[in-house]
């Protein structure tokens, strides 16, 4: 028997499949324009430590919880290992992870636990999210987030994958608002370019791997082109650029307006729909 095939790369797009995905574009955002986002609200500790225990019964998250939803195909599975590798353990965010595998046995769990991540996991059906956890997509299963749980949905394919990034990074918006951010990473084609539209729409965070740092430049440049970043960094930038937005006194909700953090929005025309071929605006540098 072979060995699993990981981060294989997808098959081009035909004419046909061109409506659909632009039907798939068009759902990430009209999902994220429909959620409603306020800052999250610094909690008293005695408050914070009633709503915690409160939460642990109902499945709900620390309001001061940030979800770091990560997207990565064609070269994924070293840029991951690279990424758990710098990671401090624990990692103070709940941290999900999205590689193309298919139906193919994910090994990235094990590989992470190599490296020293020990709370690296295959979730199952209603797993409750726990900070410091890095939850890795089972094989042909979409991975989705609500009520501070995992769902996972042997659903249609999105852009020729299951699991694909896309339905993490829209429920990662739509249940963190502010307190979701959105990372792709090296891959073919573009899955995870809607997500990061809604993750922005919500009022989340969106980096980017620089494409020049990309074993296969496609997906980050794909969300480049579409989506407004904030950060666009190097592999070994990412996981600095994460402590700082999930520690630093307001997060990742004030991060845009944070001195060097990054570039403000240009301003949108009237009939911009940020859709292909609308460059956004990016952040070349690490927050400060």
């Amino acid at each position: 028997m072979g060995s699993p095939v990981v981060g294989a790369r997808e098959p081009p797009l035909s004419d046909n499949a061109l409506p659909a995905r632009h039907s798939m574009f068009a759902d990430g955002i009209a999902a994220a324009e429909h959620c409603f986002v306020r800052p999250p609200r610094r909690m008293q500790p005695m408050e914070k430590a009633r709503s915690v225990s409160k939460g642990a019964k109902r499945g709900a998250v620390d309001a001061d919880l940030f979800a770091v939803a990560i997207g990565a195909s064609t070269g994924g599975v070293a840029a991951l290992l690279d990424l758990v590798g710098a990671m401090p353990s624990p990692f103070p965010a709940v941290v999900l992870v999205v590689q193309h595998i298919g139906a193919h046995p994910n090994l990235l769990p094990e590989l992470m636990r190599a490296r020293g991540c020990e709370r690296a996991v295959n979730p199952s059906q209603d797993d409750a999210l726990v900070p410091g956890t890095i939850y890795i997509a089972p094989p042909d299963v979409h991975m989705m987030i609500g009520n501070g749980r995992i769902h996972l949905l042997q659903g249609p394919k999105e852009n020729h994958c299951r699991p694909a990034i896309d339905p993490l990074f829209r429920s990662a918006a739509l249940a963190f608002g502010a307190r979701a951010i959105g990372v792709v990473l090296t891959g073919h084609l573009d899955d995870g370019t809607a997500g990061l539209r809604a993750i922005k729409q919500c009022g989340g965070t969106t980096i980017v791997q620089d494409p020049a740092t990309a074993v296969e430049p496609g997906m980050p440049q794909s969300a480049l082109d579409n989506v407004e970043i904030d950060y666009c960094v190097p592999l070994d930038e990412i996981v600095p650029t994460l402590l700082r937005l999930v520690t630093s006194p307001g997060g990742a909700v004030h991060a845009a307006s944070r001195t060097g953090s990054a570039r403000p929005s240009a301003p949108r025309a009237a009939d911009d729909s940020w859709g292909p071929g609308g460059r956004a605006p990016t952040g070349h540098d690490a927050p400060a």
